[in-house]
């Protein structure tokens, strides 16, 4: 992760290793996390996965192994639902 961030932000990995605090580098994994392949090497892969379908017979081109990024439909809970789940829990008697 450390070759990908210094890449991205321009610098050589022992600079970038230097001047990135512990936090920092924490909120930038989780940042890149989701990009553990950039596009081109995803296309990559997809390429040799599917030049070895075909030689086994299959029919299938790069696309059909590109990953399908679908949206976050799921909404976060607002302070109030969360206070509302954390009394539920928690209001029951201690018998």
């Amino acid at each position: 992760m450390w070759f990908r961030l210094a890449s991205h932000l321009k610098m050589a990995v022992s600079e970038a290793m230097q001047r990135i605090s512990s936090e920092e580098f924490t909120y930038w994994v989780a940042y890149l996390g989701d990009y553990c392949l950039d596009q081109e090497g995803w296309e990559q892969a997809a390429v040799l996965c599917s030049v070895v379908s075909n030689c086994a017979g299959a029919k299938t081109t790069p696309q059909d192994f590109l990953p399908v990024r679908r949206p976050k439909t799921k909404k976060q809970q607002t302070p109030d639902q969360m206070i509302a789940v954390m009394e539920a829990m928690f209001s029951g008697s201690d018998d």
